[in-house]
């Protein structure tokens, strides 16, 4: 979603003005709507309002049918418009008005603008020798380290608060982490157990990183990015579509080592079959040789980020009362910690995390996704049982009856309670070191995230390209912790990159005919 904006100053004559930039912005606008929909669409009329919205705070939207959103403030004294692609133009299965359901605008409008990295705040790593003069400080013109003329750039900068990060941990445990992996790698990582975050008040993020990079006393300065999940815009499932499939018969699997779960016996599943995966087969191998599920024993945690809510805080005076009232709860709170309760997978404990990296088991998060997309396109191709060991009461059926290619695994989820309207680096950073540093440890670490996407629709970097990140994955590998992180693999939306029939992002030149 992009930002066009657009502010109106308090006046006697603001609805006025209202209407007017409203008129003014349909103008420009309309010349921004592509040439094959304009073609297709060509009115007299112009665009015409597609959904009349209610956001938190007393906001209200207005959504136009060429992609244009017009956010207004409470008192209507402001405005800001926001675009959303209109899916003909990418898709032809698009819906009938091009636009992301009510819903989803809804959720997308309500999040706020989703700027490249978090405004007042940037993120630094000291040289040896240099420190904070303590884990959290606050005051403007504090002493904030131990070495002089790093505090004199933090004042010109105008900070009034450090904290370090990640500093649930004893500094020296993380310090010997980060040692041993050097060690093991024979390449210099940096050093975690001595990043700090600061919040500006005299200073942009960008002359903050400019001015710190300049100082000796620092190796690392950037600011805290925004960091994003890998799904794509749902595209809605044709009206009948799900009724004629779930009422034929699925065939029975080949193998009797593979469970008769209906998305792999009727072939919805049929990615588990592709070279690419072949989960299908190694499903059968393991069974056979070693009658066990893929995934035995296994502790698999899922760092991704989505909305926590339960049924407690529906209509109440709770932050996330918004989120859980409009779209629902997302989670189950029993005998003191919070899960996932879906149909098909066993109940998976969900724990929030701070940049410190401290989980929270009942703890809460909201306005990031309150359909749960990525997490649940991460947990469906994991967790899923067959069809007999799946829990009584919340069996899947249909197409929610799916098998995953590790069910034998005990499952985690980890996600960030960001202080802010969306998660950073930081944030996610924290979950990591919170993740590998549960006890008991997980085998397996899985992440599906990136930073943001370009204008083709892949994303921009790697999580792995921050080098404060590669250090801490690098500090969790070397513990014997599988790290495994989907990101920048080119099937964001609004992109027609080839993707091979394996399903998988490689060239498609790569599966030879046989």
């Amino acid at each position: 979603m992009n930002r066009l904006g657009l502010s109106i100053g308090p006046r006697s004559s603001h609805a006025r003005r209202v209407m007017l930039s409203l008129g003014a912005a349909t103008l420009l606008i309309a010349q921004a709507v592509p040439t094959a929909a304009q073609t297709a669409a060509t009115s007299s009329t112009g665009p015409t309002i597609a959904y009349s919205l209610d956001l938190p705070g007393g906001q209200t939207a207005k959504v136009f049918s060429n992609g244009v959103a017009a956010v207004f403030s409470k008192d209507r004294r402001k405005v800001e418009f926001r675009s959303f692609p209109v899916t003909p133009q990418y898709d032809e299965m698009a819906v009938q008005t091009g636009l992301p359901d009510k819903a989803h605008l809804i959720a997308d409008l309500a999040a706020g603008v989703k700027a490249p990295f978090a405004d007042g705040r940037v993120l630094a790593v000291f040289a040896n020798g240099v420190t904070g003069s303590s884990d959290v400080v606050s005051g403007r013109g504090a002493a904030f380290t131990n070495d002089a003329a790093t505090n004199a750039i933090l004042a010109r900068l105008g900070v009034d608060r450090s904290e370090r990060l990640f500093r649930t941990h004893a500094r020296d445990s993380l310090a010997q982490m980060r040692a041993n992996a050097e060690l093991a790698l024979g390449m210099p990582l940096m050093d975690f157990s001595n990043a700090y975050r600061f919040h500006l008040t005299g200073a942009s993020v960008r002359q903050a990183v400019t001015a710190l990079l300049q100082s000796p006393a620092v190796v690392y300065a950037s600011p805290d990015f925004r960091v994003s999940g890998s799904e794509a815009a749902p595209v809605p499932i044709p009206a009948g579509t799900v009724p004629q499939l779930t009422n034929r018969t699925a065939q029975p699997p080949s193998s009797a080592g593979i469970p008769p779960n209906y998305a792999i016996a009727s072939s919805a599943q049929s990615l588990l079959n592709a070279p690419g995966t072949d989960a299908a087969a190694a499903f059968d191998l393991i069974d056979r040789q070693f009658h066990q599920l893929p995934g035995q024993d296994e502790i698999i945690t899922n760092v991704s980020l989505g909305d926590l809510t339960d049924a407690s805080v529906v209509n109440s005076s709770d932050p996330c009362s918004f989120w859980a009232t409009v779209f629902g709860p997302t989670s189950v709170v029993m005998g003191g910690q919070r899960y996932l309760n879906w149909p098909s997978m066993p109940l998976i404990p969900a724990y929030t995390s701070d940049p410190s990296g401290k989980l929270n088991g009942t703890g809460e998060a909201c306005g990031i996704d309150p359909f749960l997309g990525e997490v649940g396109l991460d947990f469906s191709m994991m967790a899923p049982l067959p069809h007999g060991q799946q829990r009584a009461g919340e069996q899947g059926s249909g197409l929610t009856d799916l098998l995953g290619i590790a069910p034998g695994a005990s499952y985690r989820l980890v996600v960030p309670a960001p202080a802010g309207p969306f998660a950073t680096i930081s944030d996610i950073d924290g979950s990591f070191l919170g993740a590998g540093l549960q006890s008991p440890a997980p085998n397996v670490i899985t992440a599906s995230l990136g930073f943001a996407a370009d204008q083709f629709g892949f994303s921009g970097r790697y999580l792995e390209d921050d080098p404060l990140t590669e250090a801490i994955i690098a500090g969790l590998v070397h513990q014997n912790i599988t790290v495994t992180i989907s990101s920048g693999d080119g099937l964001r939306t609004f992109t027609n990159a080839a993707v091979a029939p394996s399903g998988g992002s490689v060239a498609t030149i790569a599966i030879k005919p046989r």
